[in-house]
């Protein structure tokens, strides 16, 4: 499996990583490459470029975001002629409605956006209620959203 990143250095991408990295160790594997999409669809695009001209491409790719993991799967079907999932596994992160599409139908990792909205509402009027507030780190979870472009739910599915 291959990464794709979005901005280096930041803290979204540093823990998307650090998950995926994790994940991957906790099935006795390790991260196949690594490239650069800086969040942004062009970026994303030369990215998987670069992925899947070299020596040994990766069959399947965690992008730090849908639109990235959209990006590389319009690449990989248009210019390398590959097919999601069979060819190669796509997987998302934040569960945008595009992700959903039918030509998409991306497995993504959705954010618990109102949980997310309410624990910095509170975290910020503890601040506000306070004249001093140490930093505090929450982490919440994510839910799978169990799509086509993965390999294990081709159970009869249209491959694209």
């Amino acid at each position: 499996m291959a990464y794709l990143a979005g901005q280096p250095g930041s803290s979204t991408d540093r823990q998307r990583h650090a998950g995926f990295v994790e994940g991957l160790a906790s099935e006795g594997l390790a991260c196949h490459a690594l490239e650069v999409g800086n969040y942004r669809y062009s970026d994303a695009c030369h990215a998987a470029r670069l992925l899947f001209t070299s020596s040994s491409p990766p069959d399947a790719l965690f992008a730090a975001n849908d639109l990235m993991a959209i990006a590389a799967m319009e690449t990989v079907r248009h210019e390398f002629g590959l097919r999601v999932p069979s060819d190669v596994s796509v997987i998302g992160f934040d569960d945008v409605p595009m992700a959903a599409w039918p030509s998409h139908s991306l497995t993504t990792l959705q954010q618990p956006v109102e949980l997310m909205v309410l624990k910095a509402t509170e975290l910020l009027m503890r601040q506000v209620n306070q004249l001093y507030s140490t930093p505090e780190q929450i982490t919440l979870p994510v839910t799978p959203m169990l799509r086509n472009s993965t390999r294990h739910l081709l159970h009869g599915a249209d491959e694209n």
